[in-house]
């Protein structure tokens, strides 16, 4: 049996200029069609696998929703497994017919406790 499973690397996403985790997937993954919304205010891009709906969202082995998956923190994502044929997809039925995004996060580790900040502010105001 063959399962067709993408692995998004994360390595750089921090440091590049992206404002969501969705423009952070972009082109990294075949079968991973990312679509923009435009530039407004709470305007999102989609992600699709092959083309087909919105896929089920799983982070951290729970269930989420597609909005839950839109407002993490590119930085803070370990990991992104694409899933995206039914013998990879059956643990979880018919929810996966649109193929899975499966997120890991990053997790705390032993030592010395450090906690890191990042801010983005984005203002608009319409021209006169």
């Amino acid at each position: 049996m063959i399962a067709s499973v993408s692995k998004v690397e994360t390595k750089g996403v921090e440091s590049a200029p992206i404002i969501n985790v969705t423009e952070a997937l972009a082109g990294r993954a075949p079968g991973l069609v990312i679509q923009g919304n435009g530039g407004g205010i709470n305007k999102a891009s989609t992600i699709t696998i092959r083309g087909g709906d919105t896929p089920l969202v799983v982070i951290d082995g729970i269930i989420r929703e597609y909005q839950d998956f839109q407002t993490l923190t590119p930085g803070d994502i370990e990991s992104v497994s694409i899933l995206k044929d039914a013998s990879s997809t059956a643990v979880y039925g018919s929810r996966a017919a649109n193929g899975i995004l499966q997120v890991v996060t990053k997790r705390g580790k032993e030592g010395k406790t450090s906690i890191d900040y990042s801010y983005n502010l984005s203002l608009a105001q319409p021209s006169i």
